[in-house]
């Protein structure tokens, strides 16, 4: 067994706080040595590339500070539901006019100019950083490893979180969005690639999907469908099946290490107080220096 590990940061909106946490506590552990490389998807990606730039306490102030205000309205659903419709049935409806649940560009902002990502520290360290999207032509998931000239894409693409947002990425004549709608997680990808490796997974899933997640996917899922196409339907139904395979899978084989959120944790993908967001936060900072255990192992 290599004495070196994957790390793989899982997404969830705003309760990506909790691992933007738990890297804090990575980050004052210089753990950066140890690690073979990194995974990444959604607001893990976010949280992968501050910890990677030596950023995390900015990468929290992001999400206590910033997302909290300016990045999600989620009223902006209802009213988005009929356009989707007409996008589907009647005519393409134009990026420009397109009504979201989210702000995609305002994310890009922040980290370009309000709290830019350093983003030579980033790739500093010689550890490979591979961010998960969707591709919509194959809809496939797919790892692609970030570089200089693409991280700003992969970073968007994976923030892209249908339905929520009508946003898509171009990188290399293909476009892509949030890749968790898929393969949550990816152990079993990162299990076989990496055969001799252990695998740290850092995740604000608190336990097995309950029924009313099973009805949110299926309610997504069908508003999904009207922007990408019937396939969508079927992907969301099986996300919250596959998202528990995977939770299952890191708590019983000996080669993960599962950070994962408590189930007191109170942040919530779309949770905005101050309050909550700090809490989670401190719990994921908590959860985070336990790993010094298996480090010293």
């Amino acid at each position: 067994m290599s004495n070196k590990f994957i790390l793989y940061l899982d997404g969830g909106a705003m309760s990506g706080i909790f691992a933007g946490g738990v890297v804090n506590a990575l980050e004052d552990l210089n753990i950066y040595p140890q690690i073979e490389a990194i995974y990444a998807a959604s607001a893990g990606a976010f949280n992968a590339a501050y910890f990677l730039a030596k950023q995390t306490k900015e990468g929290q102030e992001i999400y206590l500070h910033h997302m909290r205000k300016n990045f999600i309205y989620r009223w902006n659903l209802i009213p988005g539901i009929p356009q989707r419709l007409w996008h589907r049935f009647v005519k393409p409806v134009s990026k420009e006019k397109t009504i979201n649940a989210v702000d995609i560009d305002y994310i890009l902002k922040l980290i370009k100019e309000e709290v830019p990502l350093r983003i030579e520290n980033i790739f500093d360290k010689g550890i490979p950083f591979y961010i998960q999207v969707l591709n919509l032509e194959t809809k496939q998931s797919e790892s692609i490893l970030a570089d200089r000239n693409n991280i700003y894409d992969l970073l968007k693409a994976s923030a892209c979180i249908a339905p929520y947002t009508f946003e898509n990425v171009a990188i290399n004549g293909k476009r892509y969005i949030d890749g968790t709608i898929k393969d949550p997680m990816n152990l079993k990808y990162l299990l076989e690639k990496y055969p001799n490796d252990r695998i740290i997974l850092i995740t604000a899933k608190r336990g097995m999907s309950q029924f009313r997640h099973q009805i949110e996917s299926f309610l997504e899922g069908s508003i999904a469908s009207l922007m990408y196409g019937k396939e969508f339907l079927k992907i969301f139904t099986q996300r919250e099946r596959l998202s528990d395979e995977n939770f299952k899978l890191a708590k019983d084989n000996s080669r993960i290490y599962l950070i994962n959120a408590p189930s007191h944790c109170p942040v919530r993908p779309r949770t905005k107080e101050h309050s909550k967001l700090f809490d989670s936060m401190e719990m994921g900072k908590e959860a985070g220096m336990k790993i010094k255990e298996i480090l010293d192992n």
